[in-house]
């Protein structure tokens, strides 16, 4: 590929390539493409020579540790990212390229610091680079059921790209509503208001800078909850569980609130299901594994219990050669009446080859199926061997499913019983429950801790989601989809005694947004400067009752937050206001939500505010902006890759305005952008008219230049 001289550099800096590495950025082009046709000595040859010119700088070095990695030399790299790190500590691709070396060795909650790390020092302005960084954050976090950070890490790549399809596929694909994730793991948990605004050195819009302010805030008002649980979450976004949930602790025993303590003790249980979290985690799944060493033996063995009604829903793929199903056990009934026969489940099942794994959150009840399976086998199994993790929040249900033979499906009696077995499993057995949360005490006995009970509703909210998450569609190892019965959480709080007792809260968290049954009476008074506003204060202000210049100050600040959709939203709600004699240029409102609708690749609707801008300016600002919308205009156009629209926009505006010299430069540069290089020295040309009748250098210069890169392009 070849690179355009206007486009960012794609080492990460969100310079222009013709003010970074455009020196060398062909060698290294010229580099990788021998390397993809298998010439990979004489591409280490361009490398050797262009360390030998350039070797004083960080991103030659960036670009050779790149080559090193595609040739899986991979110590090689890693000295090649030190020397770069060495030239240039805040080198953001430095850390990325580190993170995937860490990720090679497995080392993967190393690779994710190292990932952080590189969208703290990546340019805002370095997109493609963070998008590359963002994906793999998820995908790391994933494999970690780091579900905040992952949720994060997809939400800001969306908000780099939302005009990609499979970015919108791939975040349903990993957290919506498909996967059986409860919602309390899908829920999008945000910042809140707190007491002190942070300062404003820290805010920059990135991650690591906010988790610096908070840190900070919650020294100066430790007795703020908002403070902590914002502090909390960030570290959550980061991957760091444990910091996260001890901040989330100290939210809960400040929070007054029982409703925002029920929304942090939820997210507390979210992160105890993180891989790694093992001696924090309420629920825990037990690993059983035994060495194949007689298959035929073991085979026979699962048959027979299969008969028996021990084995059910089995599954075998070919491909794999991954044998699956339940172990299972008939549920006890105290009549001597004839029943449903209803089954608990003992544990799944995973036969691969060589090994049997059982998996179970009853500990109990698993060893001992261990312990049998070993003795039946008769030395076809080698002695278990045990092992914790964490329960992943879509195989609670394995504490309270019942399964049912085919046959019995439509028996009148079943609801009930499944009901009944629910109902005994939350309110006989989990309620007299440990749970490490509470610490070590049972849901019941903590409500008789002021502090303690303030967890319990983050616990009861946790378990009723991942409760009516398995009532919707979930794939079951034979394809089917028991319908459960619908257990009623009001009687589980009945039972507790839990029960709000404090009022809603005051104050509007980060992400709350003005709803049309949200009352005007009931908002706070509009701050003299709105500058001074944190996020969630401007997100809290009512809209309609700002004025223009209220409007266009609340945009600046949040786009100073880098809380761009926000700003949009004012945007647009400011270019609606009738007109107002005190402000009657709105090109800075305009132009905004133009480019909020650029983003969503919303190009109707763009063009349609550019007209709308224009009209608003010629009748109340004597088209002063005439200018500047025709040249939104055109940009819309060069974003469309409708060349012959840009170049008539551009033709009609320096028809208008022929003395206008960046009309020229700019026409020439977006021409170029478009790979039109004939359009480019049309107007580079004309340009170059123009400097020589007005003796301007400078626009002279711009000219060649633009005609030089033109003549590469050919």
């Amino acid at each position: 590929m070849s690179y355009d001289p206007y486009a960012y550099c794609p080492c990460g800096s969100g310079k222009k390539v013709k003010w970074c590495c455009a020196p060398y950025l062909t060698t290294v082009e010229r580099a990788f493409r021998l390397l993809e046709e298998g010439q990979q000595e004489s591409s280490h040859k361009l490398f050797q020579d262009l360390l030998q010119r350039y070797g004083t700088q960080a991103t030659p070095w960036l670009y050779y540790a790149n080559f090193l990695m595609q040739s899986q030399r991979w110590e090689e790299a890693e000295a090649a990212l030190e020397q770069a790190l060495q030239r240039d500590p805040q080198l953001g691709m430095a850390y990325y390229y580190r993170g995937i070396l860490r990720q090679q060795e497995g080392e993967h909650l190393g690779a994710l610091l190292l990932f952080h790390k590189a969208v703290d020092r990546l340019s805002p302005e370095a997109r493609d680079q963070l998008l590359q960084v963002f994906v793999r954050i998820a995908e790391v976090a994933m494999f970690h059921r780091l579900y905040l950070t992952a949720a994060y890490a997809t939400e800001r790549a969306l908000h780099l790209r939302p005009d990609l399809p499979e970015l919108h596929q791939w975040q349903e694909k990993l957290l919506g509503p498909s996967t059986g994730l409860p919602q309390a793991v899908r829920h999008n948990y945000r910042l809140r208001r707190t007491r002190r605004p942070i300062a404003e050195q820290h805010i920059t819009g990135r991650l690591g800078d906010a988790r610096r302010a908070y840190e900070e805030l919650v020294q100066q008002t430790p007795a703020d909850p908002a403070a902590w649980f914002n502090l909390g979450l960030i570290c959550a976004w980061q991957g760091e569980n444990v910091r996260a949930v001890e901040a989330l602790y100290r939210s809960l025993d400040a929070e007054t609130d029982d409703r925002l303590a029920e929304e942090t003790g939820t997210l507390v249980e979210v992160l105890l299901t993180a891989r790694g979290m093992e001696a924090l985690a309420n629920y825990l799944e037990h690993l059983h594994r035994l060495q194949v060493r007689d298959p035929q033996r073991l085979w026979q063995l699962l048959e027979q219990w299969h008969r028996q009604g021990k084995i059910t829903q089995i599954e075998y793929q070919e491909e794999t050669g991954l044998l699956r199903g339940y172990f299972v056990e008939e549920v006890p009934v105290l009549a001597m009446s004839e029943h449903t026969p209803l089954y608990r489940i003992t544990a799944r099942f995973y036969l691969v080859p060589g090994e049997l794994h059982l998996l179970s959150p009853w500990q109990e009840r698993v060893e001992q199926l261990a312990q049998e399976l070993y003795q039946q086998a008769q030395l076809a199994l080698a002695p278990p061997q045990h092992q914790a993790h964490t329960l992943d929040p879509r195989n609670l249900a394995l504490c309270f499913l019942t399964l049912v033979r085919p046959e019995h499906k439509n028996n009148a009696d079943l609801p009930e019983r499944e009901l009944q077995y629910v109902t005994d499993y939350f309110e006989a057995v989990w309620l007299h429950q440990p749970l490490k949360s509470l610490e070590g005490n049972s849901p019941l006995d903590a409500m008789g801790s002021s502090r303690l009970r303030k967890r319990v509703f983050g616990a009861v909210r946790f378990l009723e989601d991942c409760y009516r998450a398995t009532l919707g569609p979930h794939e079951e190892p034979a394809g089917q989809s028991p319908a459960l019965p619908r257990y009623d959480f009001g009687r589980l709080r009945h039972k507790l005694g839990l029960e709000y007792t404090s009022v809603p809260p005051s104050e509007p968290e980060v992400s709350a947004s003005p709803t049309p049954a949200d009352s005007t009476a009931s908002r706070p008074a509009i701050p003299q400067d709105l500058n001074a506003l944190n996020v969630a204060e401007l997100a809290a202000l009512d809209r309609q009752a700002l004025s223009v210049e209220q409007i266009e100050q609340a945009m600046r600040a949040a786009l100073r937050l880098d809380a761009r959709e926000l700003a949009v939203a004012f945007a647009r709600a400011g270019v609606d206001k009738p007109f107002d004699p005190a402000r009657p240029d709105r090109y800075p409102l305009f132009a905004t939500a133009i480019t909020g609708a650029l983003v969503q690749g919303n190009y109707p609707e763009a063009l349609q505010l550019i007209q709308r801008g224009e009209q608003y300016d010629n009748e109340h600002n004597r088209g002063a902006r005439a200018i500047d919308y025709a040249l939104k205009r055109a940009n819309v156009y060069v974003r469309m890759k409708d060349v012959e629209q840009a170049v008539q926009t551009f033709d009609q505006l320096i028809a208008r305005y022929p003395q206008e010299g960046r009309l020229y430069t700019t026409a020439a540069e977006e021409m170029l952008r478009l790979k039109a290089t004939d359009k480019a020295r049309y107007f580079a040309d004309r340009g170059l008219r123009l400097a020589h009748q007005s003796q301007n250098r400078d626009l002279e210069a711009h000219c060649r230049e633009l005609l030089a890169a033109a003549d590469k392009t050919r």
